[in-house]
C-alpha cells in the first residue's frame, strides 16, 4: 500500500459535533446543568429550613395556647375542690354520723347533697356531682 502524503482525517463518531459552535455547546450544557442543579439544590435546602423554622414557631404557639387552655381548666377545677371541701356540711355531717346521730345526719347530708346541686347548677362544667362517704 502506498502512504498517502496527506494524513487521512481519524473517523468521527457518530453524534460527535463537526462544527466549533457544535463542540462549545456540548462542552457548555453539561455545565450549565451542573450549574442550575446546584442552584435548584441550594434553593430547596433554604426554603426547606426556612419552613421547618415556620412550622415550628407554629406548633410553638399551638403548644402554648393549649398549655394555657388547660392551666385555665386545672385551675378552675382546683378552685372547685377547695370550694366544696371549704364548706362545714361535710364535717358536721361525719360529726353527726360518729356520734349516732342518725337524724342529724340525715338532715346535713340533705343539706350537702342540695349545696352540690347548687354548685353545679352555678358552675355548668358538671353534669352531676355525687358525694360518695365510705358506705358509698
Amino acid at each position: 500500500m502506498v502512504e498517502s502524503a496527506f494524513p487521512r482525517p481519524r473517523a468521527m463518531r457518530p453524534g460527535q459535533p463537526k462544527s466549533l459552535y457544535g463542540k462549545l455547546v456540548l462542552a457548555i450544557i453539561p455545565l450549565t446543568f451542573l450549574v442550575v442543579h446546584l442552584i435548584g439544590w441550594a434553593q430547596y435546602g433554604r426554603v426547606r429550613s426556612e419552613m421547618l423554622s415556620a412550622i415550628d414557631r407554629e406548633i410553638g404557639i399551638l403548644a402554648r395556647r393549649a398549655a394555657g387552655t388547660i392551666d385555665d381548666l386545672l385551675g378552675r377545677r382546683y378552685s372547685d375542690l377547695f370550694t366544696v371541701s371549704d364548706t362545714p356540711l361535710i364535717l358536721d355531717y361525719h360529726h353527726n354520723r360518729d356520734f349516732g346521730l342518725l337524724n342529724e345526719a340525715g338532715i346535713y347530708r340533705g343539706e350537702l347533697a342540695k349545696f352540690l346541686r347548687n354548685f353545679s347548677a352555678r358552675n355548668r362544667d358538671y353534669a352531676r356531682i355525687l358525694y360518695l362517704d365510705d358506705r358509698g
